[in-house]
This record gives C-alpha cells, structure tokens and sequence, in this order.
C-alpha cells in the first residue's frame, strides 16, 4: 500500500463532502468538478476558506479552459483529467505531501 497511515474520506455529493472535511480536516482532498448538490468547484472554494492550507486536487472530464482557470484561482494544487490516470494521481499525492512537509 502506498500511503498506509492516510485515512480515506468517500462522499457521493458536495455537499457530504464538505461535511466530511469539516468532521475531519484532511489536509489534501481529492474532488470531481461535475457532483451533485455542490460541484467541485463550489466545495473547493469552501475548503479554500476553511482549511486555507489544505492541498486540493480536482478530477475532471472537462478540458474546457474556464474550469482550468478557476481551478488556478482557487489554487488548486492538480487538475487531471479523467480516464484517470493512476500514475499521475499519485504524482499529484506526492507533490502534495511535499508541500506539506515543506510548510511543516
């Protein structure tokens, strides 16, 4: 197992999601944009106000540019595109966990 210690958080919607981090605070939270009840990015942008150093990572079937740009204003850490890709998605975990221990 690649990450042993992590504790893994499922929600089927925004807005359990955003009850889930706010039970829990993770420090990196891996989103879908297209999710019912709040979208991805309406839950980023909370998580964003909440938790300002928590590293998000955005799923996506969409390559259109506006969600790209939004995702670089809320500071979204990745931004990968569904199939997904499983080496870039721990890619994306590792470079977070970088950043973690960086600000740590």
């Amino acid at each position: 197992m690649q990450y042993p210690d992590a504790a893994i958080y499922s929600a089927a919607d925004g807005l359990t999601g955003l009850e889930l981090f706010q039970r829990h605070a993770p420090r990196i939270v891996i989103t879908d944009i297209g999710m019912p009840l709040k979208s991805g990015i309406e839950l980023a942008r909370e998580i964003r106000l909440l938790g300002p150093g928590t590293k998000l990572i955005m799923l996506t079937a969409y390559s259109d540019e506006l969600f790209v740009q939004l995702c670089k204003e809320i500071g979204i850490q990745a931004y990968l595109l569904k199939p997904l890709n499983l080496e870039k998605l721990l890619t994306a975990i590792a470079a977070c966990l970088e950043e973690i221990a960086a600000e740590s």
